[in-house]
């Protein structure tokens, strides 16, 4: 194996070189965009060149309207020149055209090796497709040669489209739920497993973006499968096998007994027109466009039936997990109780239970806490409830008559109810809260019943302060002077 053909390990042995010789050439890093007339067979090139200088790092190639991103390409050239040593290394983005016609590049800035580089915009022209001459006073570019190596060079090359057998869909696993029932809803993009049509995707973040705002209906919870990796993987349709691309993938839980509404939404995709007749070394796909549209869809949403809390109740399948840290216990010596409540349904909306008081226990409010998980179409995890308890009363006590949690199963269509299984056991002493006893008597209240209650006159004192009030300003007065004196 030619190590030297690693690009790592070539930068590398190209900088030991660099650095044997002791011979120091100027680093500069230049931004090229090239050519400014372009043929619609052949691609533009945005190029990051560094001179001496190894490119490690970059990103920042624009999206260009009118042209399709076609991939980078890397290149290295070294010049040895009486023992003086010089590199360079370019980065290529290659871009294609969709159609004749002037383009405009606007500014934009590239970052290379964790620097900015603003590059001006320029304008580029897009002229009809270039065809290959051949010079005809070459003894080896002979007509005759020509003729049996390339029949049809001259002819220009005709694109036809290919069927594609493929679709945009929205796909809810149900058509009815209950209120507070989960739906799950996917957008995908399907063609046929045999189908030989080629396509790319265009602008594919952006439009998945729209795609979710778009669809997203106000009367629901929504729990978003955060899909980013966007793998092909095959399904099954009507009998029919098909290659299946998610695009987007949410559950809905209405809140309200309104239809969910999910309107039509359009991708446009890139599809390639291919040469009827494929040429050696020529340009045999020609970038073309097609919008796939899916169909609006409606999901019924039915009413709980009867129940004294069904606008209260939780919508799911679940059941109980439950732990006591201890089941042999003492008045006064506290313990932890973990109330779990695993299963599918919207596990946000999974409220503490309601405890009745009791005499027997003290009970604090519980510490929540809730795992969800999004898998395959599931939503499910789960929500636990840790109580600090006090026993205050000893004998023995069933929680199932403190801890119980009422839902509506849409599995089985019933409401049920998750009830504790624990029996503690509880010893010794009553705790019993002491009362404030309010005391009455004192030298406040004695003097009540002793002190004269006849009306007296307040005048003698009021005359008393004003003559303090008036021997403490004179005194303030002499102060003041005997300070300024010295």
């Amino acid at each position: 194996m030619n190590m030297l053909k690693t690009p790592g390990i070539r930068q590398l042995f190209l900088l030991i070189l660099l650095f044997i010789t002791g011979v120091s050439y100027a680093q500069n890093i230049r931004i090229e965009i090239d050519p400014e007339v372009v043929p619609l067979n052949q691609p533009l090139r945005i190029s990051i060149i560094g001179e001496n200088q190894a490119i490690e790092t970059y990103k920042g190639f624009p999206e260009i309207d009118g042209f399709v991103k076609r991939g980078s390409s890397s290149s290295t050239s070294t010049v040895i020149n009486n023992g003086s040593i010089s590199y360079e290394q370019s980065i290529s983005m290659r871009y294609l055209a969709r159609k004749e016609g002037t383009y405009r590049i606007p500014d934009f800035t590239l970052t290379v090796n964790g620097k900015e580089y603003s590059v001006q915009g320029r304008t580029v022209q897009v002229t009809p497709e270039a065809v290959a001459s051949r010079n005809k006073n070459d003894p080896f570019g002979s007509n005759m040669i020509d003729n049996f190596l390339f029949p049809e060079d001259n002819r220009p090359i005709e694109y036809i489209e290919i069927d594609d057998d493929a679709f945009l869909a929205v796909t809810p696993d149900k058509r009815e739920v209950y209120q507070g029932e989960g739906v799950n809803v996917t957008v995908a993009f399907y063609r046929g497993e045999n189908s030989r049509a080629p396509f790319d995707f265009y602008k594919h973040n952006e439009q998945i973006a729209a795609i979710r705002k778009a669809i997203r209906p106000t009367n629901v919870w929504e729990e978003d499968f955060q899909i980013t990796n966007h793998y092909p993987h095959r399904v099954e349709v009507n009998g029919k096998r098909y290659i299946q691309t998610k695009l987007y993938q949410a559950t809905y839980y209405p809140l309200t007994l309104d239809p969910i509404e999910i309107p039509a939404v359009n991708l446009e995709m890139i599809k390639y027109k291919v040469a009827r007749n494929p040429r050696f070394l020529a340009r045999n796909k020609q970038v073309d466009y097609k919008t796939f549209t899916s169909r609006p869809v409606s999901i019924t949403v039915k009413e709980l039936p009867p129940h004294a809390l069904k606008d209260r109740v939780p919508v799911g399948d679940f059941r109980l997990q439950e732990r006591v840290y201890e089941e042999e216990l003492s008045t006064g010596v506290s313990t932890y109780y973990n109330f779990r409540i695993v299963g599918e349904g919207n596990i946000q909306t999974l409220f503490k239970p309601e405890v009745p008081e009791t005499d027997a226990f003290e009970i604090f409010d519980p510490v929540e806490q809730r795992d969800i998980s999004r898998a395959g179409d599931r939503v499910s995890g789960q929500a636990t409830f840790s109580y600090f308890i006090t026993p205050k009363e000893p004998g023995t006590y069933d929680f199932g008559d403190l801890f119980q949690y009422i839902f509506f199963n849409p599995r089985t269509e019933v409401y049920d109810t998750l009830r504790s299984e624990i029996s503690v056991s509880v010893t010794g002493d009553p705790i019993v809260e002491k009362g404030v006893e309010i005391e009455t008597t004192g030298l406040f209240y004695d003097r009540i019943a002793t002190t004269d209650n006849n009306l007296r006159s307040r005048i003698g004192g009021a005359w008393w302060q004003l003559m303090g009030n008036v021997l403490i300003l004179l005194a303030l007065v002499l102060t003041g002077i005997m300070v300024f004196k010295k």
